[in-house]
């Protein structure tokens, strides 16, 4: 029998390993480039320029939009704000100056 303790760590574990991704489907092989690529591709032509000028997460500034599936979409006082993934939508929302303010250093940086 599993201890309550060991069973208590690997579920934490597991919710850990899950973050963003919960519902997403897994990552399938290939290059991960053109995988961004089509899957911002699946965006209307008003959104997919702007998600690709953010290009990462305004929450998980270290996903790639596009890695995780298709990118949400945000309105932040009125600007346009892309996350990666439904989890991402309530802390992007909790401080919207913080998030406006990451999205424009994201946008910053080289491409």
């Amino acid at each position: 029998m599993v201890s309550k303790s060991k069973l208590w760590w690997t579920l934490a574990g597991v919710v850990g390993l899950v973050g963003c991704q919960q519902g997403v489907a897994p990552r399938a092989g290939g290059n991960a480039d053109s995988r961004i690529t089509s899957t911002l591709a699946q965006l209307n032509e008003t959104d997919r320029p702007l998600a690709e000028e953010q290009a990462y997460c305004a929450v998980q500034t270290h996903e790639r939009l596009g890695s995780m599936g298709v990118p949400l979409k945000l309105d932040v006082q009125g600007e346009p704000v892309f996350v990666c993934c439904k989890g991402c939508e309530k802390k992007a929302l909790s401080d919207p100056q913080a998030t406006l303010a990451r999205v424009e250093q994201l946008k910053a940086r080289p491409k």
